[in-house]
């Protein structure tokens, strides 16, 4: 268990196996609901530090560490449905329309606040290749859903071979024998 005291928020933080527990500097009897007669661990020094600097002091321990392949973003699409137009040239048309980021593209991004602020709130996101292809994946996932029910199975010849049997009334019958 650790137990770090936050004295801006005046509130002791028990960080323990099955969770975190903030209990206010006004109800610290209660601590000993919670560590009984557990030793803990008392910070009293935390420097800062960036990712790179604790992957760092992992491998510094002799740890032998997966290397793991970062994904360039390269798109960019709205996070939502709706459509959003930008300019002449350039409208996103929900979460399945997916613009390549090109270097014009990028440079309209940094020159337009409208873009700048949409990607800040998080209506429009950058995405890497392989989140493409889940958002690709999904939106033929949901069309195939959307459009399997109106679809026949096999071939034409098969379908109006089924007109002639028992089943026929699955069929949709078109009387394609119009007088004029």
């Amino acid at each position: 268990m650790i137990v770090l005291l936050d004295v801006d928020k005046q509130v002791i933080s028990l960080y323990r196996e099955d969770g975190l527990i903030n209990i206010p500097f006004q109800e610290v009897n209660n601590i000993y609901k919670y560590i009984k007669n557990n030793n803990v661990y008392y910070i009293t020094n935390a420097i800062e530090v960036d990712v790179k600097d604790i992957v760092s002091m992992v491998r510094n321990m002799g740890i032998k560490v997966k290397e793991v392949k970062q994904e360039k973003l390269t798109y960019i699409h709205m996070a939502d449905e709706g459509v959003i137009p930008i300019d002449d040239k350039l409208r996103f048309r929900g979460k399945y329309d997916i613009h390549h980021l090109t270097d014009d593209l990028i440079n309209k991004i940094k020159s337009t606040k409208l873009l700048t602020h949409l990607l800040e709130i998080g209506k429009l996101e950058m995405i890497t290749s392989s989140r493409r292809k889940e958002l690709d994946e999904e939106r033929v996932r949901k069309e195939d859903e959307k459009f399997g029910g109106i679809l026949v199975e096999g071939t034409v010849d098969e379908f109006m071979d089924k007109k002639d049997s028992k089943d026929s009334h699955d069929a949709i019958s078109i009387d394609m024998d119009l007088e004029l």
